[in-house]
This record gives C-alpha cells, sequence and structure tokens, in this order.
C-alpha cells in the first residue's frame, strides 16, 4: 500500500517537529513541512499531498491566501485542507477546508482527524485528475461543551488513554458551530455555561439528532427525579456529578462510546524526552517574548512592534500547549490578548493613563510566567524557593 503524503505548512518550528514525529510514527505518513505560505504552495504544486495541515496565521502569504492560491490551480484546488488554528471557530468560519482542529491539540487527535479526511478522500488520484471519493468509519469523535478548563484538560487526557478525538468548546455558540459543521459520536454537556445551560443545547440537539449519546455533567443535581427526568424527557444516556475523576469519567466514555485502551507503541517515551527538550528551551522563549514587550513599551505608538509582541506570545502560546505546558499556555493567551487592547486603543485613540493599567497588567502577566513551576520540573531546574 502506498505510503499516504501530509504537507504541514506552519511557521512554528517547533510545532511542525512535534506534528511530523507523531503522523509518521502513529499514523504511519510520509511528511513534508513548509515553514510559510509561499514555500507551501511550491511544495503542493510539485507534490500534491493527500492533505495539508494549514496554520492560519502566518507571516507573509498567510493560510487564507495559501487556499485562495490553491484553488486557483487545477492540480491543487481539490487537495483537502485541515486548518490547524488557536482562532475562534466564528473567525474561521469563512475558510474553505474540510476540517478544524483547535490549538493547542492533541497528538492522537491530530492522527485521528487525518486519517478521518483520508477515510472520505480518493483512495486513488488518477493521473491528472480529481480525487476519487470513497467513504469509509470515521475514528470517534467526543465534543465537550464546557467553560471550566480544568475539567476539559481532564476529558483531554481521558480521551488520549482511550485513542479518541476531543473538540472542546466554552459556549453554547461554539457547540451549535461545530454541530451544524461535524459529526460527533458522544456530547459531554455542561450544566451551566456562560451564554445559557447545558439543557438549552441539549433541547436544540435532540430537535436534530435523535441518536447521539449524550453525557450530562454538572454540580447541580438536586434530586434524582430532576436525574430521571433529564433521562427521559431528554434522552440523556448518562450524568455525572462534579467532581468527577478521570477513572470514573474513562469508565462511562468507554462504556457509552465501546472502546478499550490506546496500545502504547513507544511514542510516549520520545514524546516526553521533547517535552523536556522544549522546556529547556523554554526560558529563552519567554525572555524573548518579555524583550519583544518591553520594545513595544518603549515605542507605545508603533503598532508594528505591538504586532511583533503578540505574535511572539502567540507562537509560543501554540507550543507550550502542544507540550502540555497548560499554565504557560494560558499565560500567552491573556498576554496576546492585553497586547490585541493596546492595538485596538492605538487605531481607536486612548487614554495614556487607562493605556499604563494595561501595561501594568502585561509586565505583572509575565512576571508572573516565570513563576509556573510546571516546566522547570520537567526541565530539571531547582524550584524557584530552592
Amino acid at each position: 500500500m502506498e505510503m499516504r503524503r501530509i504537507l504541514l505548512v506552519d511557521d512554528d518550528d517547533d510545532l511542525r517537529s512535534l506534528w511530523a514525529l507523531v503522523l509518521q510514527r502513529r499514523g504511519g505518513f510520509e511528511v513534508s513541512m513548509a515553514g510559510g505560505g509561499e514555500e507551501g504552495l511550491e511544495i503542493a504544486r510539485k507534490d500534491r499531498p493527500d492533505v495539508i495541515i494549514l496554520d492560519l496565521h502566518m507571516p507573509g502569504m498567510d493560510g487564507r491566501a495559501l487556499r485562495k492560491a490553491l484553488d486557483a490551480h487545477p492540480a491543487t484546488r481539490d487537495i483537502p485542507i485541515i486548518l490547524a488554528t488557536a482562532s475562534s471557530p466564528e473567525d474561521v468560519a469563512g475558510v474553505d477546508c474540510l476540517a478544524v482542529i483547535q490549538k493547542p491539540i492533541e497528538p492522537q487527535q491530530l492522527v485521528g482527524r487525518v486519517q478521518d479526511i483520508l477515510a472520505t478522500t480518493a483512495a486513488r488520484r488518477p493521473e491528472g485528475g480529481a480525487p476519487v471519493l470513497t467513504r469509509a468509519p470515521e475514528r470517534k469523535r467526543i465534543l465537550l461543551v464546557e467553560d471550566d478548563r480544568n475539567f476539559r484538560d481532564v476529558l483531554q487526557a481521558v480521551a488520549r488513554s482511550l485513542g479518541l478525538e476531543v473538540y472542546a468548546v466554552p459556549s453554547l455558540r461554539g457547540a451549535r458551530h461545530f454541530c451544524e459543521r461535524e459529526r460527533f459520536d458522544l456530547l459531554v454537556i455542561d450544566g451551566l455555561l456562560p451564554d445559557g445551560t447545558g439543557i438549552d443545547f441539549i433541547s436544540w440537539v435532540r430537535e436534530r439528532d435523535d441518536a447521539v449519546p449524550i453525557l450530562y455533567v454538572s454540580g447541580v443535581f438536586r434530586d434524582d427525579e430532576t436525574i430521571q427526568g433529564l433521562r427521559c424527557d431528554k434522552r440523556v444516556n448518562q450524568t455525572l456529578t462534579k467532581p468527577v475523576g478521570a477513572e470514573a469519567l474513562a469508565m462511562e466514555i468507554r462504556m457509552l462510546l465501546d472502546v478499550s485502551l490506546a496500545p502504547d507503541d513507544g511514542l510516549e517515551a520520545e514524546m516526553n524526552e521533547r517535552r523536556r527538550s522544549f522546556a529547556l528551551r523554554l526560558l529563552g522563549q519567554l525572555d524573548e517574548v518579555g524583550l519583544r514587550v518591553l520594545d513595544a513599551r518603549n515605542h507605545p505608538r508603533d503598532a508594528e512592534k505591538l504586532e511583533e509582541a503578540e505574535r511572539a506570545a502567540h507562537m509560543l502560546k501554540g507550543g507550550s500547549g502542544s507540550y502540555g505546558f497548560l499554565g504557560v499556555c494560558r499565560a500567552m493567551s491573556s498576554i496576546e490578548e492585553l497586547l490585541r487592547l493596546l492595538q485596538g486603543r492605538l487605531v481607536a485613540g486612548s487614554d495614556p493613563r487607562e493605556d499604563e493599567v494595561l501595561w501594568g497588567a502585561l509586565g505583572l502577566a509575565l512576571s508572573q510566567t516565570r513563576q509556573i513551576e510546571e516546566y522547570r520540573r520537567v526541565a530539571g531546574a531547582p524550584p524557584l524557593d530552592a
């Protein structure tokens, strides 16, 4: 059987290296890489890969521009695109692609999504022609509707142990967006969300899909009658009361989806070594973000320097999240958002005294990031209080 070819287009060197490892070792794919849109377009035209994994935000030719360039050429317009981005579902709604994966992503999720795309696309590609479409069973996927970051982290770990793919969204709006575009094998739904209740979403789902299993997780179950009403009236398959541990969650998911533990193929040891290597580089990358922020602070009316600082934070957010350093990932997300606020205020005109508050928050976020112990432990550095 011919080895399937993947093209990774992303300007983050660490992420490209990590994804290539996972796709080669766990997926058995042949992987080529490009650090930007122009290079990606050249490789796509020459090699015609089976699927392209594409970052949305890149300097020069970004993901949107590359998608348009691929569409303009008969040899590349039918190549399936998986968009990998940290942007919200609403931000990527206008980009023509067959799938969207939110960064940071779990290795099993990445491999599973690529396998899904290839299962529904061209088992063979005629010379000079478009792909011949076939259909095959997809890997089992979970939609998690939950605004508690800690619970999302637990479920991601459980899904990884079961070989499942997880889409996590913190709002009903994002959940509806994905349900309108994707098919899921299980919905895990929180009881209370920022823009409504889990019951609201379940009612919406049941009007469209009477069969998909639903696991309802909440800290507010008042009595057995309420639970029975959920199961009878809303056709909820199972309920769990928070706090819930990983073992209980895994047991319920395994019963609902009839899955077993994923085999260990030796990838975990190499992933751990790569994670340690990334941790060793984290302090230097944090210094780089700090220097970019300081440069922007010294030139507060320079939009380009603000964009450079935001870009550095965005890059480190993606890398740290993919390697499991979630504290750093969350901190970089906050820094990125503060820098975007400053950019918006620069365009609209702002009160310098109010800007000082944002700059103060940036400085505090950066200092706190260096206190995060998770990457220091992995790197073998002594504790800060030692």
